[in-house]
């Protein structure tokens, strides 16, 4: 893995950052101050299981350099997340790499 190296293929991928048990979906408080940002109950397809909390979304390239990332609210998929950076800066006459789901 080399920084500053070009780099023809980008991937773009997330995972569940959950911040709260289940057992407390009812009672729990932290991070609800904006609601429009506050954590959701999501689907972790690799656990197979529901949990509270946010998405960590990933751009890297294929050496495993980190390009961007964000976290956001558990609802947004990859392709949102890719709308908001404009891909275009990014990966302009590179192959994009992602799941489908």
């Amino acid at each position: 893995m080399t920084m500053g190296v070009d780099s023809q293929i980008d991937i773009v991928d997330s995972m569940p950052c959950p911040i709260v048990k289940n057992s407390r979906k009812k009672s729990f408080r932290i991070c609800k101050e904006d609601p429009e940002n506050a954590p959701r109950k999501g689907f972790s397809a690799v656990d197979q299981r529901y949990y509270i909390g946010y998405k960590l979304h990933l751009l890297t390239n294929e050496h495993g350099v980190f390009q961007d990332m964000q976290i956001t609210p558990d609802i947004v998929h990859d392709i949102n997340f890719l709308k908001e950076l404009q891909p275009e800066e990014y990966c302009r006459e590179k192959t994009l790499l992602g799941d489908r789901v």
